[in-house]
Order: structure tokens, then sequence, then C-alpha cells
């Protein structure tokens, strides 16, 4: 005699389908002429996303050290010193993200960067 269990759905039952919903109407509605860039395309579009993603991150952290930076000299808190070199220290990997970033696409593809031939 075979013995039926019954099927019980689970918040991780509910997530995985959610996330199947979202790929599957996201790439229903893709244009053709976006998925026909190929490989090349796709490199250059993920490329321009981590910039950007980034460059944000980065610059809204910079402005936020700023501001505790200003605010720390002008109060003479303790910590003003340490803020300062911490600022510093986030300009610099900034300025080094998108030196090594800039260097790599170069390095790739030419002056031009990456251009798949």
């Amino acid at each position: 005699m075979m013995k039926i269990t019954p099927f019980t759905m689970t918040n991780q039952h509910l997530q995985t389908l959610g996330i199947y919903l979202i790929l599957v109407t996201l790439f229903s509605f893709i244009p053709n002429a976006l998925m026909a860039q190929g490989v090349v395309g796709g490199l250059k579009n993920i490329s321009k996303t981590v910039q950007l993603v980034v460059n944000v991150v980065f610059t809204i952290a910079i402005v936020i050290g700023l501001i505790s930076v200003i605010i720390g000299f002008i109060s003479d808190n303790p910590n003003k010193i340490m803020r300062l070199v911490y600022l510093i220290v986030a300009v610099l990997l900034w300025f080094g993200f998108t030196f090594v970033f800039e260097q790599v696409k170069t390095d790739v593809g030419g002056q031009g960067g990456f251009n798949g031939n």
C-alpha cells in the first residue's frame, strides 16, 4: 500500500516561487535587441553597472565621512583626526578602484576598452 504525504507550502517554497516568477516576468519583457547584444554587450552592461554602483556607494560614503569630519572638528571631538584618516583612506580606495578598473578595461581591449574582436 502506498503512503501519501501531504504537500505543505513553506516560506522557502514561496520565496523560490517568487524569484522564479520575477525572473520569468523580467525575461519576457526584455526586448530582443538587448538579448541580441551577446556576450560583448552583456559584459559592457555589467561593467557599466558595477562602475556606477561602486561610484555611487563611494560618493555617499565620502560625503557622510566629510560631514562627520567637519562636525568632529567643529565640536572638537577627540576622534576627529581618526575620522580624517578614514576619509583620506576612503578617497584613496575610490581613486584606486577607478584607476584599476580603467586600467583593466584598457589592457583587455586597447584604448577603446573591451570590444570583443
